[in-house]
């Protein structure tokens, strides 16, 4: 039941960048991490294995999802760019704007962004380079076993304890920074490989009315810290750990309901999608409406809101166009 979870937490992105609530988007991000990486070594570990044709597979398999909705999302930022011109985009956000010289078309075009303020098709795809990081080291059996997960989440509590006690910039080390990803990565991966014991530990618990409880209390605890202006912080880790117990709970949860089940799936399918698209989305959306003589406000609740049809709307043509016709393709390659 994670899909209509990460559908939540890629809204929490856009609510960050369009509507301008500090720390909100930064929260889900972590998460996704920690997502990931459970999910990745639960794939590793029962569907493909760390033999070389494994490896192979789940390679191509992570491209597969990865790329074709990126390209997809890049191509809508060139005809926005081409429309409307790069003073329009980078009003709205600074760095959506064509890319400059040869190694950064490349890192367009690879998924390669180190850099979060360098000019990108895809504003938001620092992330995604980070992903990748990390899908090829867990395919290459950096979480393989107990040992290993633990030593890599031992080097993640480190770095994160490091960059505190070496008072380095937070937003460049603590967030931004590949390395900063281990301690949610690895702790994903810790879920997989403790999944039984956690589901014993739970019990009775893992339901989804228990879930949506554990979210209500990610939303008062980045209320309260933002309010105290400790949310990028101590919140941020506090944040993190009702997340941890929250993916925790929905790992075990059983819902026979092929209606929800359905429903689950679809928003999940979604996720990405608004994920890559919400800048571009949003800036064509703040050009159309001062044409039209309706003036939005940048960072504001209601620019975020006007826009979310319009990125639902994309997001289900590229559902429609190109993630269902890849996810048939991937599912062929698993069989195979």
């Amino acid at each position: 039941m994670f899909g209509t979870y990460r559908l939540i937490l890629a809204f929490m992105v856009v609510f960050l960048h369009l509507a301008g609530w500090p720390g909100f988007g930064e929260y889900a991000v972590f998460t996704f991490f920690c997502l990931s990486g459970y999910l990745m070594t639960f794939i590793m570990q029962q569907n493909y294995g760390y033999g070389r044709q494994g490896v192979k597979k789940y390679a191509f398999a992570r491209m597969l999802r990865i790329y074709p909705l990126y390209i997809a999302a890049c191509l809508l930022s060139v005809v926005t760019l081409i429309i409307i011109g790069e003073e329009a985009t980078s009003a709205v956000i600074f760095n959506l704007r064509w890319p400059e010289g040869i190694i950064n078309t490349l890192s367009n075009l690879t998924l390669m962004n180190f850099d979060h303020k360098s000019p990108a098709l895809v504003p938001p795809s620092w992330a995604l380079t980070v992903e990748i990081i990390y899908y090829a080291l867990i395919g290459l059996g950096l979480s393989k076993t107990k040992t290993r997960t633990w030593l890599w989440f031992g080097a993640g509590v480190m770095y994160t304890v490091a960059i505190f006690a070496t008072n380095l910039p937070w937003w460049d080390y603590g967030y931004f920074h590949p390395a900063a990803a281990s301690l949610p990565f690895a702790t994903g991966a810790l879920m997989y490989h403790y999944k039984d014991e956690i589901g014993r530990t739970i019990g009775r618990f893992a339901r989804l009315d228990v879930a949506i409880l554990l979210y209500g209390f990610v939303l008062l605890n980045w209320y309260w810290q933002y309010k105290n202006g400790s949310g990028l912080s101590i919140g941020f880790y506090i944040n993190f750990l009702i997340n941890c117990l929250l993916l925790a709970v929905l790992t075990h949860v059983k819902v026979k309901d092929r209606r929800l089940l359905s429903f689950d799936k679809k928003m999940g399918d979604l996720s990405y999608p608004i994920y890559l698209i919400h800048w571009t989305v949003g800036v064509l959306v703040f050009y159309v409406s001062a044409q039209l003589g309706f003036e939005l406000t940048k960072r504001t609740e209601m620019f975020a809101i006007v826009s979310i049809p319009f990125m639902l709307l994309f997001g289900q043509l590229t559902v429609m166009s190109i993630h269902k016709p890849v996810e048939t393709l991937r599912d062929w390659i698993k069989r195979t």
